[in-house]
């Protein structure tokens, strides 16, 4: 449970906390780097509040050595020096004696003092705006170790730090929580997508109740008809009753979101239309994505994105999936360099492979219940996130 506060919490010196506040190595180190190796802890592993290794650099022996005198050991505290400046963690056990390059080592800690509690003290607003203000440098930004030891924090009695510590800590716990079942969520659908729609007349993967006919090989052009957007961008109104479909409305993962409104009741958008982007930057990923529009007479069709119109009878959540698993194909036919851009010809002449419709609505319906579980669980994890921010930035003013 988290105590309210019992005195007045006093004010300290970071150089008055730590024995040590000092650089870690700082220098080439790539001629040391092996595949295998003692784990070398760099900027880019240390991001809120915490430490991830999915991505990691190892040294050889011989380096790893040389730097024994800068070894990193249990409840010390990192930060990020340069670029991401005023980004800490905590050593935790597993990573005690590691190796770390150009990080600031705050080291030697009082032992009135719970390091987690300053960990989470760094990342309120208080401190992240005192640390963007004695940061050096335009283009990219970097903190002194000497600035460090002046830098001021808050600190209550030994006993509720403990407490402030591990309620925050619960938090963080229920936020991994939700964080990891996102991931295995998207690997779930990953899975299904590449072996529901493996471009093949049976595919790798089929429902057991449904009837196993092969699939057919089709063009767009066989069942949607299709048309190009218009220019409504001096249309803008945010007192719009209509929502306007722009290139920015579709996501890499086929979700609708629109921002822009419009007053425009002419030339209105059906349920179950698909509208996909036709433009985008070069080498960028929208080009090619779809959705699905939910109602009637809601949506209106800007510039650069193109409407399919079912002409027959298809799941069109099931045609947008596949769409959507065809980066490749559109990449590949979109034309131009600095802005790509996809033809009428090269949308329609797309082929995918259908099965009948009972086995569409079975695939699409079972594939938009996993995506509402990845958004509800992001939901949950944003929530989270939230609350705990909430209460970083009012206990630490």
């Amino acid at each position: 449970m988290l105590l309210l506060a019992t005195k007045v919490w006093e004010q300290r010196k970071l150089g008055d906390i730590f024995s040590k506040i000092r650089n870690a190595f700082v220098g080439k180190v790539t001629d040391y780097y092996v595949d295998r190796g003692f784990i070398y802890l760099e900027s880019n592993n240390i991001k809120n509040g915490g430490i991830n290794l999915n991505t990691k650099k190892y040294i050889n022996n011989e380096f790893y050595y040389q730097q024994k005198e800068k070894w990193l050991h249990t409840n010390d505290i990192v930060m990020v020096q340069s670029g991401d400046v005023g980004q800490t963690a905590v050593i935790p056990s597993n990573l005690n004696n590691t190796a770390a390059h150009a990080l600031i080592m705050f080291q030697e800690i009082d032992s009135n003092i719970n390091p987690y509690f300053l960990n989470y003290q760094f990342q309120s607003y208080r401190c992240i705006k005192q640390i963007q203000i004695i940061s050096k440098g335009n283009t990219v930004k970097h903190v002194l170790a000497s600035d460090m030891k002046e830098f001021t924090v808050f600190l209550a009695s030994l006993k509720e730090q403990i407490n402030v510590a591990d309620f925050l800590n619960k938090l963080n716990r229920i936020i991994d929580l939700y964080e990891r079942k996102v991931k295995l969520l998207l690997q779930i659908k990953k899975y299904l997508l590449n072996n529901l729609f493996s471009e093949k007349e049976y595919p790798d993967l089929r429902f057991k109740y449904s009837k196993k006919d092969n699939w057919k090989k089709i063009s767009l052009s066989s069942v949607l008809t299709y048309k190009n957007g218009k220019a409504h961008e001096k249309e803008i109104n945010n007192k719009g009753n209509l929502d306007l479909v722009m290139m920015n409305s579709i996501t890499t993962e086929g979700r609708l979101i629109t921002k822009k409104k419009i007053f425009s009741p002419q030339d209105t958008l059906s349920k179950n239309d698909i509208v996909i982007v036709l433009s985008d930057i070069a080498k960028g990923e929208l080009i090619g994505k779809s959705s699905v529009i939910p109602c009637d007479d809601q949506y209106v069709l800007n510039q650069r994105i193109g409407c399919l119109r079912p002409t027959s009878n298809i799941d069109s959540f099931f045609v947008s999936k596949y769409i959507n698993q065809k980066s490749q194909y559109f990449k590949s036919h979109a034309a131009g360099t600095s802005q790509i851009n996809l033809s009428k010809s090269d949308v329609l002449n797309c082929t995918i492979y259908i099965p009948n419709i009972d086995e569409q609505h079975y695939v699409s319906n079972f594939i938009i219940n996993i995506e509402k579980n990845i958004n509800f669980y992001k939901d949950k994890k944003q929530c989270f996130i939230e609350i705990k921010n909430t209460l970083l930035n009012n206990m630490f003013i």
